[in-house]
């Protein structure tokens, strides 16, 4: 489908004279305008919600973290220049975590745990209660569990089939995993979320999958992607109340990650994606010395 820029910019009332293609998610893709603007859009129908989800979510969060987030800039509803919608954000400067050579990141880990406090803390109010979604890792399950478990038999055979799936029940039956009162989460902190400056805060992107939802699923992507060592710091520094609990649940999420990831990231994420869950599942069943 033809991209009209024009006509985005006669919508947004903003001058953009050029643009060039930054990256591609599971359910937007992304520009950077000459404007130094970010434009975000949608790929399919079902990415309205998350695009209105974010617009929501930026203008709760500005000036209210010790993070860099994005200003919106603007977010026609309904948008005529693209169908499936779109929003403008300001740009965030910054090398995202995965690309840099980490060393120490102690201090890193400390302003994410300040950070996330103060995102967890934020006071949301009724009326935008009812605007956000509800995120819960049971509904994850009701929709892709048994898809799922049936890929990782025809894989790893029935023996390690019925494994994983007894698991996965005993941590959806874990009634205490879900029996939390429900704060404003990010929901999808991976390291090329976080972005690094030097000289400034830590920089937070795409929080198109933001919502109500469980706080220590914060740490889930964390833990899969920088370690314990770096949570407990991060969560030290957060003031979490139970350190050892955390890392018993963030071990079993991490299942119903992998298995997330196993089935639904063939049909709407980056092929390494599925990978990537498989490989969460490998380390699960046996974890590296």
């Amino acid at each position: 489908m033809q991209i009209d820029w024009d006509l985005f910019g006669r919508e947004c009332d903003l001058a953009i004279t050029s643009t060039h293609q930054i990256g591609e998610g599971w359910d937007a893709v992304v520009f950077r305008t000459d404007r130094d603007d970010i434009v975000k859009i949608g790929k399919r129908e079902s990415s309205t919600g998350l695009l209105v989800t974010e617009s929501l979510v930026l203008d709760l969060i500005r000036d209210q973290l010790p993070a860099r987030t994005p200003r919106l800039v603007a977010a026609p509803d309904p948008a005529e220049a693209w169908p499936f919608g779109y929003i403008v954000q300001s740009l965030i400067s910054g090398t995202p975590l995965h690309e840099i050579e980490t060393g120490d990141v102690t201090d890193l880990a400390t302003q994410l745990g300040a950070t996330l406090r103060q995102l967890h803390g934020l006071d949301v109010n009724r009326a935008m209660r009812t605007d956000l979604p509800l995120h819960d890792r049971r509904e994850w399950a009701s929709e892709f569990g048994a898809a799922a478990l049936r890929k990782v038999a025809e894989r790893l055979g029935t023996e390690m089939g019925t494994r994983v799936a007894n698991e996965a029940t005993r941590i959806l039956r874990t009634s205490s995993y879900y029996d939390v009162e429900p704060v404003l989460i990010h929901n999808d902190l991976h390291l090329e979320h976080i972005l690094i400056e030097g000289g400034q805060p830590i920089g937070i992107i795409d929080w198109g999958d933001a919502g109500l939802g469980d706080p220590d699923v914060d740490f889930l992507y964390l833990y899969w992607l920088m370690g314990w060592d770096f949570v407990e710091t991060c969560a030290g520094a957060y003031g979490h109340h139970d350190l050892n609990a955390l890392q018993t649940k963030l071990h079993d999420l991490l299942l119903l990650l992998a298995l997330f990831l196993i089935f639904f990231a063939n049909e709407y994420g980056p092929s390494d994606e599925e990978e990537a869950g498989w490989e969460i599942l490998a380390d699960w069943i046996s974890p590296p010395i």
